[in-house]
């Protein structure tokens, strides 16, 4: 196996081996099980759905915290734990979804859409099970990109995991990428991915400098006098802008301007473009 820009390993195994409950879940699988005609046993099936949807949003209510409400932005999170009260909501949405497929194939008749929808419940209900048993898992609350909240776990053990699902198979692994190393030191990388867990014999390392003359090349330039970070900050807005100007005008327009928010570069981009109207933006 080879594994190049291996320094994304741990993230990637973050995403493979995690759980996540979006808050809209259960809110698919109530319009899932809605049934246009009326039958003798609707109530029964309105009733759970119903329920299904009253333990969802009491749990993520619960949870929520300083993410509930529009004034947070996408991609925060905050740790969680699953209280008592959780749980319970938690084993009821669980006994709901077992039922649920049981009465909509009762008051629908559709085998086909049934299978789908049992298929829906069942996914679900392993994603609860997961939160019921979260003692050795870390559990976050996200807001996702769509402004909807999400509940996260990851493996405390995670770096076991890897160790047992890849490292402890008796095939050959080329690990490869060009910011591994710390000073030639892969001791992090090895702790974080359970490689440390391997035998010393199995494990080969190479480090090498790299081969663009950086002294000749290259400069770094770090301003003094930046306000702190912060994309909220008008004052470190203009400052950013002020800096690009300069770079801009003394690379005559040669230069590549990297940001952590599209947000912010639209912001420089429209603030900018009629001052560097000289070269392409």
């Amino acid at each position: 196996m080879v594994f190049d820009e291996s320094h994304k390993l741990i993230d990637a195994a973050r995403q493979m081996y995690s759980t996540v409950w979006d808050e809209q879940d259960a809110e698919f699988i109530v319009g899932l099980s809605e049934v246009n005609r009326r039958t003798t046993g609707m109530d029964e099936l309105t009733v759970l759905r119903s329920q299904l949807a009253e333990y969802n949003r009491q749990i993520f209510d619960r949870l929520a915290g300083d993410l509930a409400g529009n004034h947070t932005r996408e991609g925060s999170r905050i740790e969680i734990v699953i209280g008592s009260m959780e749980k319970i909501y938690i084993r009821h949405m669980a006994k709901a979804l077992e039922q649920l497929p049981l009465s909509y194939q009762e008051n629908s008749g559709q085998k086909m859409r049934m299978q789908g929808l049992k298929k829906r419940c069942q996914e679900l209900t392993d994603k609860l099970t997961v939160f019921l048993n979260s003692g050795n898992a870390i559990c976050w609350m996200e807001k996702r990109e769509n402004g909807r909240l999400a509940l996260c776990a990851v493996p405390m053990e995670l770096e076991q995991i890897l160790f047992r699902d890849i490292w402890s198979r008796p095939i050959p692994v080329i690990i490869t990428s060009g910011t591994m190393s710390v000073r030639g030191d892969f001791g992090h990388f090895k702790r974080m991915t359970g490689l440390s867990f391997a035998a010393l014999s199995r494990i080969m390392e190479t480090s090498k400098p790299s081969p663009f003359d950086f002294q000749s090349n290259g400069l770094l330039y770090i301003p003094e006098r930046m306000p702190f970070p912060n994309i909220r900050d008008d004052r470190y807005i203009q400052a950013v802008m002020e800096e690009i100007v300069q770079i801009v005008s003394a690379t005559h327009g040669h230069t590549l301007i990297l940001f952590t928010s599209y947000w912010l570069m639209e912001r420089v981009f429209y603030g900018l473009k009629e001052q560097l109207s000289d070269y392409p933006l």
